[in-house]
């Protein structure tokens, strides 16, 4: 699936209202792989990103140092939705209208792609400098947010095991101390936070931001982050759609809800060009086979 709007970063400045977020999803051909897949310079741009995970998701290991991400899957979430205490996620929030969450026995297709993976994330963010984060506005907004959820660094699969979120060591798992700015207001296009972590992040380099004029008509770009709260996907293949308003920009990344806050690099230059912010639905009902999958459109 793919989120399509993006929140321009050279705009980082104004005051906020509320407005509806609609996610995105799979444009032509489904780009998204795995971190140990993608090239050293997207595996280095990748360690930036961060998973925001609510406490709950997070228990100690039997090993020290070690922290346990919750492992219900997508493919669970799908088939209880409603499960009281599951604050995994709500990736099936912005699936279409004809597709009833309360149906019983309602499955993903099989051909969907990365059902079984465990999906904890709630929103996307990435590093900008020692202790300052940067994901979507609509996400500050959530209740209680710096207090309830956490920023994990390299939530992925790990490329021998096949797993994610078994492992995850206590140091790259970061609170947030303050917003220190944050703006949501679909009047202006302003969707964006601003955050300061709890300490300085160690282990890894801030992105880049390029800051002089606007993207390129065409551009080609890639976006990191946690689609559906699954473990981070790199996923490329996409271009500037339109870029004519003062404060945003779309593109046909393949995205999905919890990719919200996602950093959007230029794929030449490795610079950041916008934060994913919202777009189409993510899943529709296929009424040939019965099942659930993630909404196509052409490129």
């Amino acid at each position: 699936m793919k989120h399509s709007l993006l929140f321009s970063i050279p705009a980082l400045l104004l005051a906020s209202r509320a407005f509806a977020v609609i996610p995105p999803v799979i444009y032509g051909e489904d780009n998204r792989m795995e971190v140990y897949a993608a090239t050293p310079k997207l595996q280095k741009l990748a360690s930036a990103a961060a998973s925001m995970i609510h406490q709950k998701e997070i228990t100690p290991s039997a090993v020290a140092g070690l922290s346990v991400l919750t492992q219900r899957t997508l493919k669970d979430w799908l088939a209880a939705p409603q499960e009281e205490g599951f604050t995994a996620a709500p990736v099936m929030s912005k699936i279409h209208a004809d597709v009833d969450v309360e149906d019983d026995g309602l499955s993903f297709c099989a051909s969907e792609r990365f059902i079984d993976q465990p999906n904890p994330g709630m929103c996307s963010g990435f590093l900008i400098g020692p202790d300052l984060l940067i994901t979507a506005g609509h996400c500050v907004e959530l209740e209680n947010f710096c207090k309830d959820y956490k920023w994990v660094f390299d939530f992925k699969v790990d490329e021998a095991t096949q797993t994610a979120g078994l492992d995850i060591k206590n140091e790259n798992i970061y609170s947030c101390k303050r917003v220190i700015n944050s703006a949501l207001d679909m009047n202006l296009g302003m969707d964006f936070g601003l955050i300061q972590l709890d300490r300085d992040v160690s282990g890894r380099e801030p992105v880049e931001i390029r800051s002089d004029n606007r993207v390129s008509d065409m551009q080609e770009l890639v976006v990191i982050g946690g689609p559906s709260g699954l473990p981070i996907k790199i996923a490329g293949g996409a271009n500037v759609r339109k870029s004519v308003h003062p404060f945003y920009f779309s593109a046909n990344l393949d995205t999905f809800q919890g990719n919200s806050g996602s950093a959007v690099f230029n794929a030449q230059t490795g610079e950041v060009e916008g934060i994913l912010v919202r777009g189409e639905d993510d899943f529709e009902m296929n009424r040939s086979l019965m099942c659930v999958q993630a909404k196509k459109c052409t490129t």
